[in-house]
């Protein structure tokens, strides 16, 4: 599955107690869990294309509101956001600086067009951290219960003249120069082989 065959789905509740949201297959056997808070909450994910129905449990008034995924926020170089959120990512890739205020779980996946998946943040409560983002369009899934932000995408450039011991880039290559709000650092980067 490619990002651009999931659906946006926002969801809302004014109950007291618990909402859970499931996609469900053809034969509407649960497939897979995608909201499961307790009291009021409004929030956006994504649902695979192929699920044939979704199913919701709540105690109160609740809204889903069904969205191709490209009606989903772009962005290039800063983004701010509050919850459970989808967002598309369209610059370089680079290293993500990424922080969350919240108490609960922080998690970020990201999406690229090539299909494949990569958590890029699974932590709980206040979280300050970097990741190293694919370049875009990628979507990014953020689960978070606080304010979070992806800000100051760092681009990430070899300096003129060094290439890794073979000429690629499945070995521990060091002294890159990495911008960062246009001030040139060097830093090491383990490139994974």
């Amino acid at each position: 599955d490619t990002p651009a065959s999931h659906v946006m789905v926002t969801v809302t509740h004014t109950g007291s107690r618990n909402i859970a949201v499931w996609s469900l297959d053809e034969n509407l056997n649960e497939e897979d869990l995608l909201v499961n808070e307790i009291g009021s909450y409004s929030g956006t994910t994504i649902v695979p294309a192929d699920s044939a129905a979704l199913s919701i449990e709540a105690d109160g008034h609740w809204t889903v509101t069904i969205e191709p995924i490209t009606a989903a926020p772009t962005f290039s170089d800063t983004y701010t956001g509050s919850g459970d959120s989808v967002v598309i990512y369209t610059g370089d890739k680079g290293v993500a600086n990424l922080a969350h205020s919240g108490d609960s779980n922080f998690a970020v996946w990201a999406y690229p067009e090539d299909g494949r998946s990569d958590l890029l943040v699974n932590d709980i409560g206040s979280y300050t951290g970097q990741s190293i983002m694919p370049g875009g369009p990628t979507v990014l899934v953020v689960s978070a219960d606080g304010d979070w932000s992806e800000a100051q995408w760092v681009g990430v450039t070899e300096p003129e003249g060094t290439t890794s011991p073979d000429n690629t880039v499945d070995a521990v290559i060091s002294e890159y120069e990495v911008t960062v709000n246009g001030i040139q650092e060097a830093r090491d980067l383990l490139v994974d082989g």
